[in-house]
């Protein structure tokens, strides 16, 4: 029952659009993967590489660790890691 609230308080957040303020729970795992390859990605890249590159190199990564989870959440998972939230 708890988790069928959860799903149905999410479900709303998103018809609201509140949706960025939200992680959801199958992207939250991502998290600490995220910070760990945008470290990697700002380390090992050239200084004239574009943050658009790193990005997408970032997003390749985690869409194939984590397939079940929708694209538009990890991308907000790595824009709430890159601002530091």
């Amino acid at each position: 029952m708890r988790n069928l609230l959860a799903k149905f308080a999410f479900w709303l957040l998103v018809k609201v659009g509140a949706q960025v303020l939200v992680i959801p729970p199958s992207a939250g795992v991502a998290v600490e993967r995220t910070r760990k390859l945008i470290k990697a990605a700002n380390e090992l890249s050239d200084p004239n590489v574009s943050g658009e590159f790193k990005h997408s190199v970032v997003l390749g990564q985690l869409v194939k660790d984590f397939p079940k989870v929708r694209k538009r959440d990890l991308n907000t998972v790595i824009e709430l890691v890159v601002r530091g939230a």
